[in-house]
């Protein structure tokens, strides 16, 4: 809703990727009952929300996208953390739904408005660094008598079992704030590229920032 004296914004293409309901087609069938698809039940290792089903939310069970789909080696695409990939795929659907024709000078008059929340994956990395102060205790605990070799090949196996090792495409990959430059990249925007993160409300910020900036005629 606008306020006295601003233009009104129309928004003219949607997508959406919430759960097992891989377009807005299908989250909007699911919404208004005419689907009755449901989330999948919580795993054992979702610690702490099996009692806890309003917390739940919808899970995304995997994300599969075709090599060659975006701009993206291969193996930059396999160390990423979903939430890039993720929002790429969403936002081309978005595009595609809204029939947009992005040539070079519409491009550079075209903005794109992100808003995020914390994979909290992008910090589960320096648990590795943690492993080895703790692994002769735990070691003792369990009762393995490990020589030195032994115990760093224990170390570099729990390491592993636990997470990837940290490297530049999962660095790069996990960066949340990146995601807006990963969409302007992909289909040559020119315009502000903008990532914001303010928990529930992230959404609704990006979506203010980029009214504001089409009221004023910054981008079109």
């Amino acid at each position: 809703q606008s306020l006295p004296g601003e233009e009104m914004i129309a928004v003219v293409g949607l997508n959406a990727h919430i759960g097992v309901w891989e377009s807005a087609e299908a989250w909007l069938r699911r919404l208004f009952g005419v689907e009755c698809a449901t989330a999948p039940a919580p795993k054992p290792e979702q610690w702490g929300i099996e009692q806890r089903d309003e917390l739940r939310g919808y899970f995304l069970e995997k994300l599969e996208l075709p090599v060659g789909k975006f701009k993206i080696p291969p193996k930059e695409m396999e160390e990423s953390l979903p939430q890039q990939l993720l929002m790429l795929k969403v936002a081309a659907g978005a595009i595609a739904d809204a029939k947009m024709n992005l040539s070079n000078e519409a491009a550079l008059r075209t903005g794109v408005f992100t808003g995020i929340g914390l994979d909290f994956n992008s910090t589960n990395f320096s648990y590795r660094w943690k492993i080895a102060a703790r692994a002769k205790t735990w070691a003792q605990k369990l009762g393995l008598n490990l020589n030195e070799d032994e115990m760093q090949a224990w170390i570099t196996a729990l390491r592993d079992a636990f997470c990837p090792p940290l490297t530049a495409n999962r660095t790069v990959g996990a960066l949340g704030g990146i995601v807006a430059s990963r969409i302007a990249r992909e289909f040559k925007i020119g315009g502000a590229g903008i990532t914001i993160s303010s928990e529930e409300n992230s959404g609704l910020q990006a979506l203010n920032a980029a009214v504001r900036l089409l009221q004023a005629e910054t981008i079109d």
